[in-house]
């Protein structure tokens, strides 16, 4: 009786065990930014004049009543290669974005506040940046996997 209780215990385990498949999900939305004045000095160095300060820097999108809703702070690094720059990580993509076209704000200072939109697209559930407009004006596309600068 024993050897029978094992055996249907072993077969109900079997039985009960599910595989747990994960999918990954990839969003690439991330985008370098660096900031130039007209000389073509960074802007985010402190050695630089007139550079915007890391804490002053945030980036929000507007919620549907208007309000700001802080999608990242102050997300300044440094390269050899670049100096510093922001590394804009998110974009508040959400239920709420319209056409796949995600809206949000860089504030680089008390009194400069710059605009950035994003257009995605999804492929198979993974999230690609397609194109990127700076106030306005279309500075980035999939085609270029370069830093966005930015003359200030």
């Amino acid at each position: 009786m024993k050897r029978i209780l094992l055996i249907l215990s072993i077969f109900i385990g079997m039985a009960c065990s599910r595989e747990v498949v994960e999918k990954k999900i990839d969003v690439e939305t991330q985008h370098v930014i660096i900031l130039k004045n007209k000389a073509g000095q960074n802007l985010l160095d402190t050695n630089t004049p007139n550079h915007f300060s890391i804490d002053d820097f945030l980036v929000y999108k507007l919620d549907l009543n208007g309000n700001k809703v802080i999608v990242q702070n102050n997300k300044v690094d440094f390269s050899s290669e670049w100096g510093y720059f922001i590394y804009l990580v998110d974009f508040g993509i959400d239920e709420f974005t319209v056409n796949n076209q995600p809206i949000v704000y860089l504030q680089l200072s008390k009194s400069t506040i710059d605009t950035i939109k994003l257009e995605y697209e999804m492929v198979n559930g993974n999230t690609y940046s397609k194109k990127l407009w700076y106030n306005g004006e279309l500075k980035w596309t999939k085609e270029n996997d370069k830093p966005i600068e930015i003359i200030k």
